[in-house]
């Protein structure tokens, strides 16, 4: 086995385990805003993960429409990650409301991708 593809199976199985620990923060018995917070930043690293790995793998020959589907959910992580941070920073004691306007972001890139 080279070392290009046992990094493409290392990505292709971190990708998996994200998409598990997703799960597992979404049907914990507690229900909070860090649990939803945690398993939505989960979910992007899944996005991320699997978009490397069908890019390193040659994937979108064959499907072609999910090459740019990561580029919302980009828009997005900054705003989990600054609710995440401030969870620690604030002892869980007040956690930012999500805005309206932080959604601006990820519909100006499904705006700007439509056409493709």
């Amino acid at each position: 086995m080279d070392f290009h593809s046992a990094l493409l199976t290392f990505i292709g199985f971190t990708g998996g385990l994200s998409l598990l620990l997703t799960f597992s923060e979404l049907l914990s018995r507690e229900k909070s805003s860090q649990t939803f917070i945690q398993a939505a930043l989960f979910f992007l690293v899944f996005i991320f993960q699997s978009h490397t790995y069908f890019v390193s793998c040659g994937g979108y020959k064959y499907i072609p429409h999910f090459y740019l589907l990561h580029l919302p959910f980009t828009a997005m992580f900054g705003s989990f990650l600054s609710r995440f941070f401030s969870m620690f920073w604030n002892e869980g004691s007040k956690v930012q409301k999500f805005k309206l306007f932080e959604l601006i972001p990820p519909l100006l890139v499904i705006l700007l991708l439509w056409p493709f």
